[in-house]
């Protein structure tokens, strides 16, 4: 089984863990999210150098796990993305640019699953739910 960096704002879920994803720790996944996150409307300025920077932090981590479990730098790595669309294509390149690793970019797919709940006084309530489906790799 492959592992799967996740680069998103949300931690994964049971179905992508058991496909080997795995959250950075915290210090970089809030790092990471701050970056995914936009308050404002963003220049391509800014959208360039935040997908860098989520490149760097990608890069650091993947060299700190190499050190800590004394294992040799991968050469393939597999990213899970997910955030802003007009952030993704900065970040795509970003990590296509990147000159040590083959990153493989992936998305999760989901399944829209939605249903009816009778509620105590009698209405009915429609609730979704997304069911982790698999990857898309681009």
């Amino acid at each position: 089984m492959k592992t799967i960096i996740n680069l998103t704002q949300h931690r994964a879920t049971s179905e992508q863990i058991a496909e080997g994803v795995i959250d950075l720790p915290e210090v970089l996944s809030s790092r990471v999210r701050e970056l995914l996150t936009f308050d404002i409307l963003p220049e391509k300025t800014a959208l360039k150098e935040r997908a860098n920077n989520i490149v760097k932090l990608l890069d650091m981590y993947i060299t700190e796990e190499a050190m800590r479990t004394e294992r040799p730098l991968p050469k393939k790595v597999y990213v899970m993305l997910g955030g802003a669309p007009y952030l993704m294509r900065y970040l795509e390149n970003a990590l296509n640019g990147f000159w040590y690793y083959d990153i493989i970019p992936l998305y999760a797919f989901t399944e829209r699953v939605s249903y009816e709940e009778t509620q105590p006084d009698g209405t009915v309530k429609k609730v979704s739910s997304f069911k982790h489906a698999g990857f898309v790799e681009v």
